[in-house]
Formats: C-alpha cells, sequence, structure tokens
C-alpha cells in the first residue's frame, strides 16, 4: 500500500505531519482516524467488502439463476 501498515502512531505523526500534509491534505490525523494504518482490518474497508458480498449475491440470486432456469 502507499501508507505503511501497521506501524505505531509516532510513525504516522513524523511522517504525515498537521503542517505540510501529504498531496496536500492527507495529515496523521487522516491516516489514523480513517484506519488507513491497518486497512485491510478497518471497518471502512470491512464494511464495504460486506456490502460488495450482498451486491454480488443479490445479482446472483435475481440474475444468474433465473437465466439458468431459462437455459434448460
Amino acid at each position: 500500500t502507499v501508507i505503511d501498515q501497521g506501524e505505531k502512531p509516532e510513525f504516522y505523526f513524523q511522517n504525515f505531519p498537521e503542517d505540510s500534509p501529504v498531496m496536500g491534505f492527507l495529515t496523521w490525523r487522516w491516516v489514523l482516524g480513517l484506519g488507513f494504518d491497518h486497512v485491510y482490518s478497518s471497518p471502512l474497508f470491512l464494511g464495504m467488502l460486506a456490502l460488495l458480498a450482498a451486491s454480488l449475491m443479490a445479482c446472483t440470486y435475481t440474475t444468474q439463476i433465473p437465466l439458468v432456469k431459462v437455459a434448460r
């Protein structure tokens, strides 16, 4: 990932300071607040993963299963 994962908060304080944000907006508050320091276990990522899974199941149920029945 672009942001180092699993580091101590002091690492983010030093590398993403508030007085000179990375890419103009990314500070340690954003990194720690949104869970960018542990992306794959953050609630934001897990929530999006659950929404993707629900979408795939809904598509399979409403589109793919009827097509299989028609093909028989």
